[in-house]
């Protein structure tokens, strides 16, 4: 009778333990799945990306920046992780601090604007954007962010001319490339565009959404030439497999 006391007891015991082992298994589970932050440099709901993107720290809360108030690098490195982090409205007093700190620091405009542009006030956003430009007329970060803003807006054609500064000051950035491309796309530059396109993937060949859009254009393309059945003048020719030349 004790020895059959003794089984049913130990049963039960193992029978606690795999319970406690499983509760186990399945928070561990939940931990290991969670999504982390959504990456900077791939924006999922809109192809053009903003700059300039730093690895992304996640956070639920946003961190108390212990910053000299006059030190303007600091701000602005304070503010931009806070951005990067999901937390724009608490980077925007650091980048107005930075602003008030050294209004010649471009870096501290172009955040300012990247922190408004975040909270959708994309007026402001232009007013610091452009700010920084005049600041340092080589800040291809701010004529990008500049040309992102008005491809939100609609304005294609405006978003052209900040993004080929953008490309001409620093042509070895991809999403710059892959930004231009949407406004050349936008605008019905389709050449021009696939070039655009085609120079992002050389130089991000992870580049996801440039590749896409590369096959978009380059298919949309296509109909174009193959309507050509009748030999063509050398010129003609020539300008034909230009238009689909990435």
């Amino acid at each position: 009778m004790q020895t059959r006391s003794r089984v049913l007891l130990l049963v039960g015991m193992a029978a606690i333990a795999g319970l406690a082992i499983a509760v186990g298994f399945s928070s561990q589970r939940v931990i290991e799945t969670s999504a982390p932050g959504d990456d900077p440099e791939m924006a999922v709901s809109n192809p053009a990306v903003i700059a300039p993107a730093e690895t992304t720290v996640n956070a639920t809360v946003p961190a108390v920046p212990e910053t000299d108030p006059r030190d303007a690098h600091a701000l602005v490195h304070d503010a931009r992780r806070l951005i990067e982090q999901g937390h724009a409205a608490d980077a925007e007093p650091l980048a107005v601090r930075a602003t008030e700190a050294e209004p010649e620091n471009t870096n501290a405009w172009n955040v300012l604007g990247r922190a408004q542009l975040a909270l959708n006030r994309p007026d402001d956003a232009e007013v610091a954007f452009k700010h920084a430009c005049a600041v340092d007329s080589s800040n291809a970060y701010a004529y990008n962010n500049l040309g992102l803003l008005y491809l939100q807006r609609g304005a294609s054609k405006d978003a052209v001319g900040a993004l080929e500064t953008a490309v001409r000051l620093k042509d070895d950035v991809g999403y710059f490339h892959n930004n231009l491309g949407l406004a050349y796309e936008r605008t019905g530059r389709l050449s021009e565009a696939a070039q655009a396109y085609g120079a992002a993937v050389e130089l991000q060949p992870g580049h996801a959404t440039a590749g896409i859009a590369l096959a978009r254009v380059t298919a949309r393309l296509a109909p174009a030439v193959a309507t050509v059945t009748a030999p063509q003048p050398d010129s003609v020719a020539s300008a034909l497999v230009t238009q689909v030349k990435p």
